[in-house]
């Protein structure tokens, strides 16, 4: 997924056809026209949302940038209201509302549990996205803490790179600078709505690779690569895990500052500043069916091919290769996580949805280019394969539209076809313990409803309630393990 600051039609225009989800901004300076009136923001939906919907993935559109405090703070929740009802009249309801909230609010930080926030329209503003089951975004960057006091906060607390306990809030026990901070925010939102379950996004956390003491590439490495893991198992007072966006993609000259300049995880002319994602594990060997990294190559820049998608398998063992395009444009490599049945171990197979896109020849090289594999390799299906299956069923679930849309069923019905051994069975049954009940939000009639409504048949060997809550993984998608972004 990527995060888009402010609507661009040229960017939505390339994002057409790419699967890629989107967080589309609201400029900062467009809330006051927003707030002024409903019509205002279904105008600015039938410019830049309506006229994409069918083609581009959007997924949240975000209602300014840490707009509180600044001058235009009084508009952000009407702006935000007005949005949400005009999303309904056009039949959008499915889309998510947020807005980003600034660690300046916080009136206090350390320890986490006695963070709270002092500012009414901050307040306000959580309260009514709260009572809509919508999400609230944060930034968090402990190099900027790190930078204003390194006197008092030690280098490897600040990368999360310490394998002892620095202290201890509430029997809760903490490693690193990045969990005290996004959970100071989870203990000073909880305390506004009252409860400690609304869904936490991260809109921004980075480190430059140079420009400042602390800004060097061994340190933007091994902060990015140690905040995977955090995303992936949750805060200790989160507790779960969160969709976040990594800042940023690539470097930019015409930043203010050469520290501002260098969050990039490449260079200008695409090349990686530093690895980020594991390419493969070299020694396991997995079982039969597992699921594991590929590469997802668009064609759409490739001469004589469509736009379809193909999916490029890893060797099962060895350096890792790929199969891939004859000719594919390095900025539309994207990588992702796909579901793959090996006719025997050990054996190098392909899996494509065109086939007529793929070349006998490795792109390594090119493939390089962009973040490498989003997932290591592991044993079998696994819950953030089921996340990215049911990805579009979470509107439905929740309540805000009364049929699944066709996306929805589609995952729903490959959940017949891939779930076929019995260690997919048993990944299963350990995915739904909780789903239903841990997270909030979702309509357990729905839940139930949704293989009828999907015209699908299971026969997995577990029980039907388990086959039920299956189905109701989507919840978790906007904690999704897989998906970290880039901005």
């Amino acid at each position: 997924m990527v995060r888009i600051f402010e609507p661009n039609v040229e960017v939505l225009q390339a994002l057409k056809g790419t699967g890629i989800g989107v967080s589309l901004g609201v400029k900062n300076q467009d809330l006051a026209n927003l707030a002024s009136s409903q019509q205002a923001t279904t105008d600015w939906l039938n410019t830049y949302v309506t006229p994409f919907i069918n083609d581009v993935t959007i997924k949240f559109i975000s209602v300014g940038n840490e707009v509180i405090p600044g001058g235009n703070a009084q508009y952000l929740l009407p702006a935000i209201k007005n949005l949400y009802e005009s999303l309904n009249a056009a039949g959008l309801s499915r889309l998510t509302v947020t807005t980003v909230m600034s660690g300046s609010v916080l009136a206090s930080t350390y320890p986490p549990s006695q963070a709270v926030i002092t500012d009414q329209t901050m307040m306000d503003v959580l309260s009514f996205l709260y009572s809509k089951s919508e999400p609230i975004m944060v930034n968090v960057y402990p190099y900027f803490a790190l930078n204003s006091d390194p006197s008092n906060i030690n280098l490897d607390y600040a990368l999360s790179n310490s394998n002892t306990p620095t202290f201890t809030d509430e029997n809760l026990t903490y490693y690193g600078l990045f969990e005290a901070m996004f959970d100071a925010f989870a203990a000073a939102i909880a305390k506004v709505v009252g409860k400690d379950d609304m869904v936490m996004i991260l809109s921004e956390t980075g480190w430059p690779s140079t420009g400042g003491q602390f800004a060097t590439v061994e340190n933007a490495q091994t902060y990015n690569n140690n905040f995977k893991n955090l995303a992936f198992k949750g805060t200790p007072r989160y507790g779960r895990p969160f969709e976040a966006f990594i800042f940023a993609l690539f470097n930019e000259n015409q930043k203010s500052s050469q520290e501002e300049q260098n969050f990039g995880n490449f260079y200008p002319n695409m090349e990686p500043v530093y690895p980020l994602w594991e390419v493969s594990n070299r020694t396991r060997t997995p079982p039969p069916f597992y699921c594991h990294g590929a590469a997802a190559c668009r064609a759409g820049n490739a001469r004589g091919l469509s736009e379809k998608v193909a999916i490029i398998h890893l060797k099962v063992r060895g350096l890792p290769t790929y199969e891939a395009l004859e000719k594919v444009s390095a900025v539309s490599l994207l990588f992702v996580a796909a579901v793959h049945k090996a006719k025997e171990e050990g054996e190098e197979t392909i899996s494509v949805l065109d086939s007529r896109t793929l070349k006998k020849r490795s792109c390594y090289d090119a493939c390089h280019v962009m973040v490498q594999v989003m997932v290591k390799l592991i044993d079998a299906l696994t819950c953030k394969e089921l996340h990215r299956i049911l990805d579009d069923c979470s509107a439905y679930a929740i309540g805000k539209i009364p049929n699944p849309p066709a996306g929805c069923c589609n995952g729903v019905k490959q959940l017949e076809k891939i779930a076929v051994t019995k260690p997919d069975k048993q990944t299963i049954r350990s995915c739904v313990k909780t789903a239903c009940t841990t997270y909030p939000g979702v309509k357990e009639a729905s839940c139930l409803a949704l293989p009828g409504k999907c015209g699908a048949k299971f026969d997995f060997a577990v029980s039907y309630l388990q086959i039920f809550k299956l189905l109701c993984l989507f919840v978790e998608i906007v904690l999704s393990l897989r998906r970290i972004s880039y901005l």
